[in-house]
């Protein structure tokens, strides 16, 4: 701040833009994000991909934002608000991909979080097709993944995360993107130090979904995060029982993006920001919300055509997927000066 008498110091809110899809049921997406956002005490403003009819059962339908209409909810943040970090998840469609990295490009964001949500914990696609018809769910965005070993895909979401900060994708993500059969740490590795190879900044390849010897879930979630020309950082603590794991990942690479904001590092943000998904998996537990048995792979009706990603990494597994317990100890508003 300069010395000139006129000026005077203000506050303002940390802000985390979150660009991402709605969730009716409110755990996971943009609800989650703006749970997240507030609870770790910044101001979440939201720019919304498409909207999901969905509950603790699965995804019930799909319906696409229209990429202009994105890259106006975008612009209009920005141009008046701004943001001290961004979170990217649902992205929805290939169009809509274009407009976010243009955005990243134009605005210059700092701080980017992108998770890249191609599939629910329920096995429903969460891409479309903005063209396709609502009356032909099995055309249309099936052919994102079946042309070319959906290479289109894969190029548009590298190309967004070599503008992140951090990327963060799941294991079945991963394995899709690298082509590496992902069954072990050291497999975890090597499909991150791919992902760094191809002109990213770093990696936090999360390991949730990952199956024991015996095809149960582990019985240690471990998450590695990979920077390039630095060691690799393994983060591990035990899988916790619980009925409400719905919304896990947004609201990881939320806390993560809320964490960047206010101004700790990368390797903090994320320990950081597992912290706060643990204790919200933790004080939630033993709350009922809903019915919430579901399966991968199971059916689900559509609203435009979908991408069967679960066809790429089946797994039988069933789980109850009520949403966490993101309010468990809200933090108050966190402010940054700025000179007036």
């Amino acid at each position: 701040m300069t010395q000139n008498s006129t000026q005077k110091q203000s506050l303002r809110y940390r802000t985390v833009l979150t660009i991402a899809g709605s969730d009716s049921g409110g755990g996971a997406g943009i609800q989650a994000d703006i749970k997240t956002i507030a609870a770790l005490g910044c101001y979440a403003t939201t720019a919304i991909t498409a909207l999901t009819a969905q509950n603790t059962t699965g995804v019930q339908a799909v319906y696409p934002v229209s990429a202009g209409f994105l890259g106006q909810q975008i612009a209009s943040v920005c141009e008046d608000i701004g943001a001290d970090a961004v979170k990217i998840g649902m992205f929805a469609s290939l169009e809509n991909l274009e407009i976010i990295e243009a955005a990243l490009k134009r605005y210059r964001m700092q701080h980017v979080v992108f998770d890249p949500v191609m599939m629910s914990s329920s096995g429903a696609s969460l891409l479309v097709a903005q063209s396709a018809s609502p009356t032909s769910p099995d055309e249309g965005a099936a052919q994102i993944v079946k042309e070319s070993g959906g290479q289109d895909l894969i190029t548009r979401v590298l190309a967004i995360a070599n503008l992140s900060s951090l990327f963060t994708p799941n294991l079945l993500e991963a394995e899709f993107l690298t082509k590496i059969a992902i069954r072990s740490l050291e497999d975890m590795e090597e499909a991150g130090r791919a992902l760094i190879s191809k002109g990213l900044q770093a990696v936090l390849v999360k390991g949730g979904h990952r199956l024991d010897a015996k095809g149960y879930p582990s019985a240690v979630v471990t998450d590695v995060l990979i920077q390039k020309n630095a060691a690799s950082v393994i983060f591990e603590s035990p899988r916790l029982e619980s009925k409400n794991l719905h919304g896990t990942g947004c609201t990881l690479s939320s806390a993560i993006a809320s964490y960047l904001a206010k101004g700790l590092s990368l390797e903090e943000a994320v320990s950081k920001g597992r912290e706060f998904l643990i204790k919200a998996i933790k004080s939630g537990s033993g709350i009922r919300v809903g019915g919430g048995l579901v399966s991968l792979g199971s059916s689900f009706k559509t609203s435009n055509a979908l991408t069967p990603l679960n066809t790429i990494h089946p797994i039988g597994l069933s789980f109850r997927s009520g949403p966490l317990n993101h309010g468990f100890n809200p933090i108050p508003a966190d402010f940054r000066a700025v000179d007036d």
